[in-house]
């Protein structure tokens, strides 16, 4: 929001507190004159009044007020091996939520989104999630949310999750223009997040293509950005632009080819949605007790599965990572850049030359963190699946994102000056 316009909503604000606060003393005073009530009882009923009205005795502030989910441990792998994703998550995903709907998206499909709102609010956040996700599957670190003050949305993307689906096969990841995924947000934003104090976003892999490429265009929107593993450049088993070609001439509603997704992604995951690929050689995340979590997800929400992309979603991909690395200097605003060393499936040179060229950009290799803060080094590098990797990765990220997203800019002049 504009500071102006802030600071004016404050002013008026006080000045109707003051009014109100002025005519309940008024009001108290006048009876207990004609009750004749003793000077004690009148003087201990106004200043009751008083204390609630302004607020006095109550916590000082939104932070004060959240003070307790601050200090509170996020959701562990021992927790969900014990049963919590079933016990408290997944029914605090399904129960919570205070709007769960669907919008007319770019050629009238069915946009999927759910809304948890935070009443008294601290800013609002807007998550763009990445390929073959859901909100759905964000239902864990919406547990983690919970009680902190953040109004959360949620999109599911046009051919993914709970939308529409866009080819008779739905497990075909396709998309026809990458920029419907954009308009798709754009019509999220202003139908149903709307007007906030402070309004985040946070985008993970595909999804940071898709938030960088609306930024572009909308740069007022969003008072921060925070990328997880954003997708600004695949991991190709060719040069960029023999691999653009080589997908240009292959049919567009084809699966890319198996063999390619194999060396990307590990073993299975190629073609169709396999619910028997193993745990073992996945390139996706280190925890196995998350890694089930997201098995289990798409058991509980059949209708969200997602196989391997077409090679249209290839080609529009690409295109769409080439568009916007050159531009990264137009985003002005506080970036935070979250990226694991063991990526293979987005580039994190890419990651590295696109915060370079933003003037208010944070990056930071997790596992550094993690040697950082332990003084040892770390024995397995991350892999792409940041907010579903194992704690000692992720306990790091939601901590880094919390801290962000408290004070943006003197976060951002923190890390930079250090």
């Amino acid at each position: 929001m504009d500071p102006t316009r802030r600071a004016s909503s404050e002013s008026r604000s006080a000045s109707l507190m003051q009014l109100a606060l002025a005519g309940t003393l008024r009001a108290a005073s006048y009876a207990m004159a004609a009750h004749n009530q003793p000077i004690w009882s009148a003087a201990l009923t106004i200043a009751v009044a008083a204390l609630v009205l302004c607020g006095c005795g109550q916590p000082s502030s939104i932070d004060d007020q959240y003070a307790e989910a601050r200090e509170r441990r996020f959701n562990s792998e021992a927790d969900l091996e014990q049963g919590a994703y079933e016990s408290t998550i997944l029914p605090y995903y399904l129960d919570e939520a205070t709007d769960r709907s669907t919008f007319e998206g770019k050629g009238g499909v069915p946009i999927s989104y759910a809304v948890f709102e935070a009443s008294p609010e601290r800013a609002a956040i807007v998550v763009i999630n990445g390929r073959r996700e859901s909100h759905s599957r964000y239902a864990e670190w919406i547990w983690d949310m919970r009680g902190r003050g953040y109004s959360l949305y949620l999109i599911d993307h046009r051919g993914q999750g709970l939308s529409g689906r866009l080819l008779d096969d739905p497990e075909k990841g396709h998309v026809e223009r990458f920029d419907d995924y954009v308009e798709d947000l754009a019509t999220f934003v202003d139908q149903i997040v709307g007007e906030h104090e402070q309004t985040f976003a946070l985008a993970h892999s595909m999804g940071g293509a898709i938030l960088a490429l609306y930024a572009l265009q909308h740069p007022d929107t969003f008072d921060a950005y925070a990328f997880s593993a954003p997708m600004f450049q695949i991991v190709m088993p060719f040069e960029e632009d023999t691999t653009l070609d080589m997908v240009s001439v292959l049919p567009d509603e084809a699966y890319v080819p198996s063999v390619w997704i194999d060396w990307l992604f590990g073993s299975g995951l190629g073609g169709p949605y396999d619910p028997n690929v193993p745990f073992a050689g996945n390139e996706l995340t280190t925890s196995e007790a998350r890694f089930g979590m997201v098995k289990d997800g798409f058991a509980m929400f059949p209708q969200t599965r997602l196989g391997a992309p077409t090679n249209r979603w290839m080609r529009e991909a690409i295109v769409a990572g080439q568009r916007l690395r050159p531009r990264a200097s137009e985003l002005s605003q506080p970036m935070l850049l979250l990226q694991d060393l063991g990526d293979t499936v987005v580039d994190t040179q890419a990651h590295r030359d696109f915060c370079s060229l933003a003037p208010q950009c944070a990056l930071l290799a997790l596992e550094q963190v993690v040697e950082q803060q332990t003084g040892a080094a770390i024995q397995q590098e991350a892999r792409h699946q940041i907010l579903t990797e194992r704690d000692q990765i992720r306990d790091v990220a939601l901590h880094q994102l919390l801290g962000f997203f408290e004070e943006p800019e003197r976060y951002i002049d923190g890390l930079v000056n250090e």
